[in-house]
């Protein structure tokens, strides 16, 4: 365990060494701001081994096209000091203490001394890793997890969330080290250090280098945990995501997001408006669900043509690089994304193609206006008039770019609420706004109230208020149950029961296996999430899951148009591709049955609440050994079953 932690200490340390140099050459080691140098290298390197992993189809690419348009976008000659010897020093003392603090903060309750084992995570992040598992395995970008390896003909890339699972791949490639660890103290920890970073730059203005260190990491606990969700919940609690977490800590996917908001307005502030507005661009190509961000950036260019019609012809002029950056990538990135869905769809049997979201034009401005207030009442009320009173109070910025910062403040969470109405009856399909309007309103919140210096009162003021909040956030999540990490989760299960799978696990040869639910079955219509049940899995080792062997009984339900998505989870089952499949390429109406997919696979493990008597008989006859849970209930049997197809765990 504590070699472990050593190694990816020195590992993701290296990387961002790799990453600043790589970022450095990129800008020809001209004096360039820390951050970019660091997300540039990051982006080159993470970039070409995703599209290497993909043989070329892979969103990779779009992101080294949106770092060769940059340099055609940002006018860099400015810069024409080449950065001097002496001044490497500080960057990478910088570098170094935000890695070792932040590595720190999240290996400190990494592991669980009562169980030996890591602590478990949240939900959430045990589905993302069977995605990176599969993702490593197979090359395919997409959100099919560890069936990308059961299948090999879902040979698609319909990216997800991209930036996440090529880092975490590229951790399982270097190291032979467990899953949970490269997602913890790898991944997790360099975005989280990225957002400290892109803070750092924003502090160093105003604060000395020790002053901006400290804050840069407090900082990151600002608004996190559920102490502020709790007050916004106050006049509308009961909803979707009302007990989500929120801040930079509470999901690792939009720490990036958060990072580069902050350059947004540090860029947008000193009058960098193409860079500024170039980053945002990015996002998308990094976190798919935040493909709002397309609206946003068209609609800020048309807001700054606007804001400079005196001089149209020039300003086009200035513009034009943009707009044929942003028109190519977002056109191309869209269609790439298009084009993978149409071969989703062939393997999965046009399941996305069955969810109607409006009834029409009139229905979707009904829905648009229904959704914009219902958002602001359950979400974000709070947030946005703690934005507005800040921007007005804040008076050592222009007031231009106060009102400019208001009006983005708007058309990012009408934009958000478009695409989410577009996607309204799609499962959980509020996270269209939320992980697009909620880092970018929390982000601004933070930026603001440091923007007031700390030599006047007010100043003094506002920076107590933010600490105080900071120190809150990490109160709780410092050795809570929060999006963190997990103290308390892994207690749902027994010591010993914990201590005996670890072992069983580590003999198996093969790293699959089935659960049987029984009478709960239609609970479970996810296969990868939530399946409470074998969520210990993630604990040890890589690549070890279970598929649902009874996903043939689930009942469709196909007149409740509320309900769709739950039609497209059911089909998306291990079973249910399989079947399907079998059936398209023998090209035969001949169904195949549960037992025909259990002896074309070799599972050897099977996770139940149900004993061994009650088990279907091809599956019964097959045990091995047994494992109860004290605690959970839950058996873990362990198979004698063989057939010619092995995967390497």
């Amino acid at each position: 365990m504590i070699s472990d932690i050593v190694i990816l200490y020195f590992l993701g340390l290296g990387t961002l060494m790799l990453s600043y140099f790589f970022g450095l050459g990129l800008f020809r080691f001209r004096k360039a701001n820390l951050f970019l140098s660091l997300l540039f290298g990051y982006l080159l390197l993470i970039a070409s081994y995703a599209i290497v992993k993909g043989n070329g189809n892979s969103a990779g690419i779009f992101v080294l096209l949106w770092i060769i348009g940059y340099f055609y976008v940002v006018d860099t000659s400015k810069e024409i000091r080449a950065t001097q010897r002496k001044e490497y020093f500080e960057p990478i003392c910088v570098i170094v203490v935000l890695w070792t603090v932040i590595f720190g903060l999240k290996a400190s309750y990494f592991w669980n001394f009562d169980y030996n084992a890591p602590n478990l995570l949240f939900i959430d992040n045990e589905f993302y890793m069977k995605i990176a598992e599969g993702y490593h395995l197979s090359g395919n970008e997409n959100a099919m997890g560890l069936k990308n390896v059961l299948f090999p003909f879902l040979n698609f890339a319909q990216p997800y969330r991209t930036n996440d699972f090529w880092l975490v791949s590229l951790g399982l490639d270097l190291t032979k080290i467990d899953t949970i660890y490269i997602w913890e103290l790898f991944y997790s920890t360099i975005i989280i250090f990225m957002c400290s970073v892109s803070l750092f730059i924003l502090l160093r203005q105003k604060f000395k280098l020790l002053g901006s260190l400290v804050l840069s990491v407090l900082l990151l606990f600002a608004f996190s945990g559920t102490w502020f969700r709790s007050v916004s919940d106050f006049i509308y609690p009961n909803h979707s995501g009302g007990y989500d977490p929120i801040g930079i800590l509470a999901y690792t996917k939009l720490a990036i997001i958060f990072s580069i908001y902050f350059q947004f307005f540090f860029k947008f502030e000193k009058g960098k408006k193409l860079e500024a507005i170039y980053l945002l661009v990015l996002i998308p190509l990094l976190v798919q669900s935040a493909i709002a961000l397309f609206l946003i950036v068209f609609a800020i260019i048309l807001f700054c043509l606007f804001q400079e019609r005196k001089e149209i012809k020039k300003t086009i002029k200035v513009y034009l690089p943009l707009l044929g950056g942003f028109i190519l990538l977002t056109l191309a990135f869209l269609f790439f994304y298009y084009f993978n869905q149409q071969k989703e769809q062939l393997y999965i049997g046009n399941s996305n193609l069955m969810v109607s979201n409006n009834a029409g034009l009139v229905d979707f401005i009904m829905q648009f206006f229904k959704k914009s207030i219902l958002l602001f009442i359950a979400y974000y009320w709070l947030s946005f008039i703690l934005a507005t009173i800040l921007l007005i109070t804040t008076k050592t910025l222009d007031k231009e770019l106060r009102i400019a910062l208001f009006i983005f403040l708007v058309l990012c969470y009408l934009s958000s609420v478009l695409v989410y109405v577009n996607f309204n009856k799609i499962g959980d399909a509020y996270q269209f706004a939320t992980n697009v309007f909620g880092p970018f309103v929390l982000a601004l919140i933070i930026y603001l109230f440091f923007q007031t210096p700390t030599e006047t009162l007010f100043g003094k003021i506002k920076l107590l208020i933010l600490v105080v909040i900071s120190i809150l956030g990490a109160k709780e999540l410092i050795g809570g149950n929060n999006f963190f990490h997990s103290v308390t989760r892994i207690k749902y299960y027994d010591k010993v029961f914990i201590t005996e799978v670890k072992s069983s696990l580590s003999k198996l040869d093969y790293p699959f296996g089935l659960i049987y639910y029984g009478s709960d079955l239609q609970k479970h219509d996810k296969e990868d999430y939530p399946m409470h049940d074998a969520a210990f899995l993630k604990l040890f080792g890589r690549n070890y899951t279970v598929f649902n062997i009874e996903a043939d009984s689930l009942e469709l339900e196909i007149k409740d148009e509320f309900n769709q998505k739950r039609n497209v989870f059911i089909q998306g089952n291990a079973l249910n591709i399989w079947r399907y499949n079998s059936q398209r390429l023998a090209k035969t109406n001949k169904k195949s049955d549960r037992e025909d997919f259990y002896n074309a696979y070799p599972f050897s493990f099977c996770i139940s609440k149900i004993s061994k008597d009650s088990l279907p008989d091809f599956i019964k006859s097959d045990v091995i050994n047994t494992i109860k849970d004290a605690n959970s209930k839950i058996y873990f049997y362990t198979l004698d079953h063989h057939t010619n197809k092995i995967i390497s765990k």
